[in-house]
């Protein structure tokens, strides 16, 4: 058993991201889906487990290709290899975290916690969502706020933007607030 182990290590990394990756949907199935930072730290975790699997593979199959003349020559060419494949995994994993997790941040409104997520590149948007602990929030919104084109970002309590429009709801959907601008610039509240 040991030496089965031993000599196929590398397969516990795939085992490990499966099991993430299965706890991960089973939470969504239950309407607690992972907040920004531990869903960072999940991906992130599957991008070293894809690494160290990368690693193991390559370092197998020369272990099996090489015979003592090459051996040096070889292993030379796979760790160059394996480094390529990191570098690219990890640039491009960088890359797309950027995208893939939105910030957001704890609120309080109407007695009710929120997490607030933020969306939209040029016409920008909160979401909120029903907070459900540290680490989970619902994918129920409880409200959505519209600020149009700004170059600053809503959620930072450095800058007070107001939002062109935004409605609230409590638990059951009943809208608790609506606010909204018109183009002429008079207020109209609902």
């Amino acid at each position: 058993m040991l030496e089965a182990i031993k000599k196929f290590w590398g397969l516990i990394p795939v085992v490990i991201a499966i099991i993430l990756q299965i706890t991960t949907k089973v939470f969504e199935m239950n309407d607690m889906f992972l907040k920004s930072i531990p869903s960072c730290i999940v991906y992130w975790s599957i991008i070293f487990l894809f690494l160290l699997f990368a690693t193991w593979t390559v370092l197998y199959m020369l272990k099996k290709m090489t015979t003592s003349s090459d051996k040096k020559i070889t292993y030379g060419i796979g760790i160059g290899f394996v480094c390529v494949i990191v570098l690219v995994t990890l640039v491009m994993a960088g890359l797309s975290s950027f995208i893939a997790f939105p910030q957001q941040e704890d609120v309080e409104r109407n007695g009710i916690k929120m997490v607030a997520t933020l969306r939209g590149t040029t016409e920008v948007y909160v979401d909120y969502y029903e907070d459900k602990g540290t680490l989970f929030h619902s994918s129920k919104i409880l409200g959505q706020a519209e600020y149009g084109e700004t170059p600053y970002n809503p959620l930072d309590k450095n800058f007070d933007i107001k939002p062109k429009r935004y409605t609230f709801y409590d638990k059951e959907g009943n809208v608790l607030e609506n606010y909204d601008v018109e183009v002429d610039g008079e207020l109209e509240h609902f």
